[in-house]
């Protein structure tokens, strides 16, 4: 069986489906974890596979980090490759981790690394924005 998959939403705008504006703070000491937000979840079924496009950025200082995960879905851990990153990588240092969330749904993670700097200005927040593209199973 031969399915479609359309790349250009009929009417317009971007594919799959679009997430803005998500801010992941610096962790102060008083409030360790704060700094680790899932940006996205996705309901899927075994051996499938997401791609998510995400973007870091630190409008203030004028710096951004973009970079791409490919993740499939399998009996247990999902699995995943973290690629093509470019930008301010050194400004905007971060973690990112695809998790399981309840056996049945997998989730993007990000963590903002910034809270480790010695200096408190540069400890910073971050606002996420992405793209996930849809399942394909």
């Amino acid at each position: 069986m031969v399915g479609i998959i359309l790349t250009r939403p009929q009417g317009g705008g971007i594919p799959g489906t679009a997430i803005t504006g998500i801010i992941i703070p610096a962790s102060p000491p008083s409030a360790p974890g704060s700094n680790i937000v899932v940006v996205d979840t996705c309901a899927c079924m075994m051996n499938s596979s997401i791609k998510w496009i995400y973007t870091i950025l630190s409008p203030a200082r004028d710096k951004v980090v973009t970079g791409e995960v490919l993740a499939l879905s399998k009996l247990g851990a999902p699995t995943h490759n973290h690629y093509a990153i470019i930008g301010d990588i050194v400004n905007l240092p971060y973690k990112l981790d695809v998790i399981s969330i309840g056996g049945v749904s997998i989730g993007l993670e990000i963590t903002n690394l910034s809270g480790n700097f010695p200096n408190p200005v540069d400890r910073i927040n971050y606002t996420i924005n992405i793209v996930r593209i849809q399942v394909i199973g």
